[in-house]
């Protein structure tokens, strides 16, 4: 069997760091096939990644000067996590990557030149059109490690309406 966890991006990159990351973590602990040693290593690294109830920043604000290194290492753990496939290979979707924060495209960038070692594909969707806000993604491009990159072109409106018209029966 096959994983396939999600996370999507919000428009204008309004969220908080790792956003899509927190979001397929969630999908794994939901899969429910991880063993207790990751599920508990996922539990853990979502409390880190959350805004702490009792205020607005995270729990991984540390001052300027180890920044740095706090965002290493949790780079280093999220990687390790996600690309621990102990029970079956596994698909990572990101969608709308134009948008993320830099936090995650970090992790993007870190993984990448990991995934060799691991069943593990991640899928990363972004338009090709990059809108305003998103030059973090165009400057991650080309930091990328190993990968494949896919173009593809919209759809004629001859072939939507072909399309609808399988879909539903009707013709438009």
């Amino acid at each position: 069997k096959m994983s396939v966890w999600t996370g999507r991006c919000l428009e204008g990159g309004r969220t908080a760091a790792f956003w899509p990351w927190v979001q397929v973590l969630r999908d794994a602990l939901r899969e429910g096939s991880l063993g207790p040693a990751p599920k508990q290593e996922i539990q853990k690294l979502l409390l880190e990644l959350s805004p702490s109830p009792d205020t607005s920043h995270h729990v991984l604000d540390v001052e300027a000067s180890s920044a740095v290194a706090a965002r290493f290492w949790v780079l280093e753990k999220l990687s390790r996590v996600l690309l621990s496939a102990e029970t079956a290979p596994r698909v990572v979707l990101l969608d709308d990557v134009q948008w993320a924060d830099e936090a995650s495209l970090d992790l993007l960038i870190f993984l990448s030149a990991e995934l060799s070692r691991a069943p593990v594909l991640v899928v990363a969707t972004a338009r090709g059109a990059l809108p305003p806000g998103s030059e973090a993604w165009a400057k991650a491009l080309g930091r990328l490690g190993p990968c494949e990159r896919i173009e593809l072109v919209g759809l004629r409106s001859a072939d939507v309406e072909q399309y609808v018209a399988e879909v539903t029966g009707f013709d438009l």
